[in-house]
């Protein structure tokens, strides 16, 4: 589950946010890590048909019931990230996301998640858009599990 909310500053490029996220996997060395954010954005590029939108900031990243020694502790981390999204009709576009997460506490030690989508606008009466989509998640010190996870996506949603 990843969460992310923006206040927008009126008339200006610049916003604020904050961010959630809460991952499970059991490939991992960890039942679940969970992390907050917060941090300033900027809008770049915003023309109705292209968005490009570069966000920085802070945060702390905790792995709950980890199972390769490490300490069961929250970790501070800086966030660096940007959108990119294209707009090919007014029912399709692509959308883009890119995360980097490296820790502030441990040089060398960076997360990064990355994600792709195509989106088709279905019922424009009641928002409803099915979008398809990759995500790749990395982490340079994954313990016990892999480095990469790479997740094919389909969801069905209701914008409002």
């Amino acid at each position: 589950m990843n969460a992310r909310d923006e206040i927008l500053f009126k008339d200006s490029p610049w916003s604020v946010f904050t961010a959630v996220q809460v991952e499970y996997d059991e490939l991992r060395s960890y039942d679940l890590r969970v992390g907050v954010y917060g941090g300033l954005g900027y809008k770049w590029l915003d023309n109705g048909t292209t968005l490009f939108k570069t966000r920085s900031g802070a945060g702390a990243v905790r792995e709950i019931n980890t199972r390769d020694g490490s300490a069961d502790r929250w970790v501070p981390e800086a966030v660096m990230g940007f959108d990119l999204n294209h707009a090919f009709t007014d029912r399709q576009r692509f959308v883009s996301s890119v995360d980097v997460y490296p820790s502030l506490s441990d040089i060398g030690h960076v997360r990064v998640r990355a994600r792709a989508a195509y989106e088709v606008l279905l019922d424009p009466e009641h928002c409803m858009v099915l979008r398809l989509g990759v995500q790749e998640r990395y982490d340079s010190q994954p313990g016990n599990g892999q480095a990469n996870a790479l997740n094919y996506f389909a969801m069905l949603m209701f914008k409002f």
